[in-house]
């Protein structure tokens, strides 16, 4: 079995983004399960203050981020693209084998600080739960 891949996003909110941000996430995330199979979850959080999002993704492999990565790249201008008015890069942590050049390149762009945790300890995924 392949180890998961995962990683954890964290965003600044910019200033008076919030509700154009909840209606943003919802499309996305819809665009994600409709259009990207092989993802096991994908969450979106938000900071109590609402100053802060963080996303999760959990993948099976590196191949299923790589898909992410080419969706993201085909519904770019009607979707993705607005991403840069409401959120400012914060940091990102990839958890599994080495994220692809694809998934590195739009954090370092936005100046995000990049993580990388490649070594699997221990761990479990159960299928079919929420």
């Amino acid at each position: 079995m392949a180890t998961p891949f995962m990683l954890v996003s964290t965003f600044k909110v910019k200033e008076g983004s919030l509700e154009k941000l909840r209606d943003y996430t919802r499309r996305v995330t819809e665009l994600m399960q409709e259009k990207e199979p092989r993802i096991i979850a994908f969450h979106c959080f938000l900071s109590e203050d609402g100053t802060e999002m963080s996303t999760i993704h959990l993948h099976p492999d590196v191949a299923s981020m790589e898909f992410h990565m080419q969706v993201q790249r085909d519904n770019w201008e009607e979707t993705f693209s607005q991403v840069v008015t409401m959120l400012e890069g914060i940091r990102v942590d990839y958890y599994g084998a080495k994220p692809p050049e694809s998934a590195l390149e739009p954090f370092r762009r936005a100046g995000s600080e990049i993580r990388i945790k490649p070594t699997h300890l221990a761990g479990f995924t159960r299928p079919g739960t929420t």
